[in-house]
């Protein structure tokens, strides 16, 4: 069960993560264009 839960908080860490970490990657690429 402690496999389940672990993957749940994975799962919501990443959620929170992901569109932070995609923002930044727009950002640097608008940095490097210009």
């Amino acid at each position: 069960m402690r496999r389940v839960t672990v993957l749940g908080r994975y799962l919501r860490y990443l959620r929170y993560l992901l569109p932070e970490l995609l923002v930044q990657i727009q950002r640097s690429r608008i940095k490097g264009t210009y």
